[in-house]
C-alpha cells in the first residue's frame, strides 16, 4: 500500500532524529543579574558564542558527510535535517549528560573548561565526541576536526548498537565514501569584519572560497555598505547555484536584515547622568555615552574634559568597556550565522546610526496616546517622516538590497529593535511589501535563543480545533464584549468549519497561569488592556486591573506556540525590551503578535474574527496547494495585508463618499490579489479605488500617505520565528502515535 504524505513526512522526521547531531556548548554557571550592560547577554553566552562559528562548519546530520552540497542545502531548508545547538550551564550539563538519548552527541568546550567537561562525559555512560580550544588530551582540537573524525564516530556508535533496527539503518552509510565536494568560489573578497562575517562563515560552511582579503575599516568607509551588499549578493548567488532545480522552500528567508543596538534604557536617556550618580567619574560616563551613540558603521569617540583638554578614562576602564561591547557584537554575529548561514541566507547590517530615529519613536508614541483632534493625521505624518528618515540613514545602495524580489512577495527576517516594517520601499512599507517577522535585538539572551532555534515546529490542523481567548476586564468595561460579539457575527455560517473559541476570564496572575498552562491547543489570544510604563518604557498586559510582569512567571507558565495579544502597547514602538510580547517569547512561545501602539478595540476584534474565519475557510484551500505544510508567517502576513486593504478602502471611500457596492467590489478583488500573492496588489487596489470613485490615482495615493500610512494593521508585529511554524494535516508526533511501525524507541520523542 502506498504511504500517505503524512506517513512519509513522519518517517523522514524519525530518520532525521536518528542521524541528527546534538551540539552541546557548556559554560560556567551564571545568573540573569550578571548580564552584560549594553545588550543583556549572559556571561556564558559571551564566553562561548564564538564556538558556534566552528559548529556551522560541521555537519548537522551524520548523513551530510556522504551527500553533495545540493542535497545538504535542500535538506536543511525543508527541515529534513534537525539543528540541535544547546548552550548550557556546566551544572546542568553534568545532569543532562547522564540522561542523553541516542545517538550522536558532540560537546564543544572553550579553553578553561575542557578538563571539567571531559570528566563529565567520561562519567555519562554515553559515547561522545569532544572538541575543544585547549590542549586537553581527551579532546580533539578544533583545528583538527574533519569528516574522518565524524565517520569514525559513526562507526563507533553503529558498532555499539544491539537493536537490529538501528544497526540496519546505519549500515547503509558505513561503507559509503565520504563526500568529496568540488572546489567552489565566489568573486568576492573576505572583508574580515563583523558586518560581513555571517555571510563569510556561511560560505565557509559549504566550503566555498572567497577571493582574497580586503579588510574593511575606517580607512575605506565606503566598503561598509558596498562590501556588505557585495558579500550578501555573493551568498544569494551561491545559494541559487547550489540549489539549482530545487529552488527555495517557501519559508526560507530571501534576506536577513539586522540593526545592532543597545538596550532601550541606555539609548533613550542621557546615561552620563545615571553613571555619575552611581559614582563613576564623568570622563568614564562620557566615554560610555559616546560608545553607545554610534553615528555610523564607525565613529570617532572624542572626549573633552575641563578647558577643552582631551581626556580619556584610565586604560583598564577603556579596555573593559571596549571588550564588553566587542564581545556583545561578536555574539550578535554568531547568532546571525546560525540563524541564516546554515541555509545560505544573505545577511545585511544596516548603518547603526539609524538608531537615532528613537527620538522620533518617542514622538509617535506620545501622539498615539494623546487625544488631540488631529491625532490620526499627525500620526501618519510622523510615521511617514520616520520611514523617510530610516531610508535616508540606511542609504540608497543598501535600500536597493533591502528591496528584495520585485516579481513576487518575498520573505524577510528582521533582527532589530526598530520598526523596520515601516521602512519605505518604492513608496510602500516593507511590512506590506514582503512577508516580514522580527526578532528583537534586545535583550541579547532572548535574541540569541531565537536565532539558535532553527527547528521547524509542526502543528496539525486539529491544533486549531479550539482557540483559547483569555480575557481580563472589569465588570463595567465597555469593550469587554467586543471580541465575542465580533466572533458571533462573523461565524454564523457552518459551525463545523470554524474553530471553537473558548473564552476564559481571569482576575489575577495565578488564574492566568492556570488557564494558559492547561491549554493544549496551538493558539492563545489575550483580550484585554495593555499599559506602558512612562518611566521604563515597558509594555505590559493588564490582568485584574494591574500590569502583569510576564518575566516573573518564568518557572510557572507554559505557552502554546502561537500567541496573539489583542491589547495596547504589548511591544511599544517607544518601549523597553522588558515588554510582555518579548517576555512571552522568552517563556517559550514560538511567535507572538505584539502591538506597537494603542489599538482600537472594535477594529482589533474585527481583525481577530477575520483571522479565525481565514483559518476555517482559507487554510484548507492553501494546504491543498502546499501539502507539506503552510508556514504561519505566510498566513498572518496575508491576513494583515487584507486588513490594511480594508482600512485604506474604508478610509478613502468615506473621504469621497464612495458607495458600498463599488467599495466592496474593489476590496474583494484586492483580497483575491493578496491570496494569489500578487506583488502589485496595492497598486491595483489604488487604481480600482480611483476608477470606482471617479477620481485620480494621485488623489488615492495622496490620501494613503496622509491618512493610511500607519493604520491599525501596521501596529501589529510578528515576533519570533513564525516562518518555522508549519501547519500540516497531521503532525509527525500524531502519525507516530497512530502508526506504531514508524515509532523507534528513544527516537520518537519530539
Amino acid at each position: 500500500m502506498k504511504e500517505s504524505s503524512p506517513q512519509i513526512r513522519a518517517a523522514a522526521q524519525a530518520i532525521a532524529q536518528m542521524f541528527s547531531i546534538t551540539y552541546w556548548v557548556p559554560h560556567e554557571d551564571d545568573e540573569l543579574e550578571d548580564s552584560s550592560p549594553f545588550q543583556a547577554f549572559l556571561p556564558g553566552v559571551l564566553e562561548t558564542a564564538h564556538l558556534l562559528e566552528h559548529i556551522v562548519r560541521m555537519p548537522l546530520d551524520m548523513r551530510e558527510m556522504f551527500a553533495d552540497r545540493t542535497d545538504v542545502l535542500n535538506a536543511r531548508q525543508v527541515g529534513l535535517v534537525k539543528l540541535n545547538i544547546l548552550p548550557v550551564q556546566l551544572s546542568a550539563f553534568k545532569v543532562l549528560a547522564g540522561q542523553a538519548k541516542p545517538f550522536f552527541h558532540i560537546v564543544v568546550s572553550r579553553e578553561g573548561l575542557a578538563t571539567r567537561v571531559a570528566d563529565i562525559i567520561e562519567q555519562s555512560g554515553c559515547d561522545w565526541l569532544h572538541f575543544s580550544e585547549s590542549g586537553e588530551p581527551r579532546a580533539i582540537p578544533l583545528d583538527q576536526v574533519n569528516d574522518k573524525v565524524f565517520d569514525n564516530y559513526l562507526h563507533r556508535v553503529a558498532a555499539a548498537q544491539t537493536d537490529s533496527r538501528f544497526a540496519s539503518v546505519f549500515e547503509e552509510f558505513l561503507q559509503s565514501p565520504l563526500r568529496q565536494w568540488p572546489a567552489m568560489s565566489v568573486d568576492c573578497p573576505s572583508y574580515a569584519h563583523n558586518t560581513t562575517r555571517p555571510n563569510e562563515i556561511a560560505l565557509a560552511g559549504f566550503l566555498v572560497d572567497t577571493r582574497g582579503v580586503e579588510p574593511m575599516g575606517p580607512h575605506a568607509q565606503n566598503l561598509y555598505v558596498s562590501g556588505s551588499v557585495r558579500c550578501a549578493r555573493a551568498v544569494s548567488a551561491m545559494r541559487t547555484r547550489i540549489l539549482g532545480k530545487y529552488g527555495l522552500a517557501r519559508h526560507v528567508n530571501d534576506l536577513t536584515i539586522c540593526v545592532d543596538s543597545v538596550a532601550w534604557w541606555i539609548s533613550h536617556t542621557d546615561i552620563r547622568q545615571k553613571l555619575v550618580k552611581e559614582g563613576l567619574p564623568r570622563v568614564v560616563a562620557n566615554f560610555v555615552h559616546a560608545l553607545t551613540r554610534r553615528a555610523g558603521y564607525v565613529s570617532e569617540i572624542a572626549l573633552v574634559g575641563k578647558r577643552n583638554a582631551p581626556r580619556m578614562p584610565d586604560g583598564a576602564t577603556v579596555q573593559w568597556v571596549l571588550s564588553t561591547r566587542s564581545r556583545e557584537l561578536r555574539a550578535l554575529s554568531s547568532a546571525l550565522i546560525v540563524h541564516s548561514g546554515l541555509t545560505l541566507t544573505p545577511v545585511v547590517r544596516l548603518n547603526p546610526g539609524i538608531n537615532k530615529v528613537r527620538s522620533a519613536l518617542l514622538e509617535i508614541g506620545s501622539c498615539a496616546r494623546g487625544g488631540g483632534p488631529h491625532r490620526d493625521f499627525k500620526i501618519n505624518k510622523l510615521a511617514r517622516r520616520l520611514s523617510t528618515e530610516m531610508g535616508s540613514l540606511a542609504g540608497s545602495r543598501m535600500l536597493s538590497e533591502v528591496r528584495g524580489p520585485t516579481n513576487r512577495i518575498g520573505e524577510m527576517s528582521l533582527i532589530a529593535d526598530l520598526p523596520l516594517e515601516l521602512l519605505s520601499i518604492d513608496g510602500m512599507p516593507l511590512g506590506l511589501k514582503h512577508d516580514v517577522s522580527r526578532i528583537p535585538c534586545n535583550p541579547g539572551n532572548v535574541m540569541f535563543a531565537q536565532c539558535v532555534n532553527n527547528d521547524i515546529t509542526f502543528i496539525s490542523k486539529s491544533g486549531f480545533d479550539e482557540v483559547l481567548v483569555v480575557r481580563s476586564f472589569s465588570g463595567s468595561d465597555p469593550i469587554a464584549g467586543h471580541l465575542e460579539a465580533a466572533l458571533s457575527g462573523r461565524m454564523r455560517g457552518d459551525a463545523s468549519s470554524v474553530p471553537r473559541v473558548r473564552f476564559q476570564d481571569v482576575a489575577n496572575a495565578d488564574e492566568f497561569v492556570e488557564t494558559v498552562s492547561s491549554y493544549k491547543g496551538a493558539m492563545l489570544i489575550f483580550d484585554g488592556h495593555g499599559s506602558r510604563d512612562s518611566q521604563t518604557g515597558v509594555g505590559s498586559i493588564v490582568v485584574g486591573g494591574q500590569p502583569l510582569d510576564i518575566w516573573t512567571l518564568r518557572d510557572r507558565l507554559s505557552l502554546p506556540p502561537i500567541v496573539l495579544l489583542s491589547a495596547c502597547d504589548t511591544y511599544p514602538i517607544d518601549g523597553s525590551h522588558g515588554s510582555s510580547a518579548i517576555g512571552m517569547l522568552a517563556l517559550g512561545a514560538r511567535t507572538v503578535l505584539g502591538t506597537l501602539l494603542p489599538v482600537h478595540s472594535v477594529r482589533s476584534s474585527a481583525f481577530l474574527s477575520r483571522l479565525l474565519f481565514r483559518l476555517s475557510e482559507f487554510l484548507p484551500i492553501v494546504m491543498a496547494r502546499f501539502p507539506h505544510g503552510v508556514n504561519w508567517r505566510y498566513l498572518m502576513s496575508g491576513m494583515l495585508r487584507m486588513v490594511y486593504a480594508s482600512e485604506l478602502g474604508h478610509s478613502y471611500g468615506a473621504s469621497v463618499g464612495m458607495g458600498w457596492p463599488s467599495l466592496s467590489e474593489a476590496l474583494i478583488q484586492a483580497n483575491i490579489d493578496i491570496n494569489q500573492r500578487d506583488p502589485r496588489w496595492l497598486e491595483r487596489l489604488q487604481k480600482r479605488l480611483a476608477t470606482a470613485s471617479g477620481s485620480s490615482l494621485s488623489r488615492v495615493q495622496a490620501h494613503r500617505e496622509k491618512y493610511a500610512w500607519l493604520t491599525d494593521s501596521m501596529n501589529y508585529v510578528q515576533l519570533g520565528r513564525p516562518e518555522l511554524i508549519h501547519v500540516v494535516d497531521q503532525s509527525p508526533a500524531e502519525v507516530w502515535k497512530a502508526n506504531s511501525e514508524l515509532t523507534l524507541d528513544g527516537v520518537h520523542d519530539l
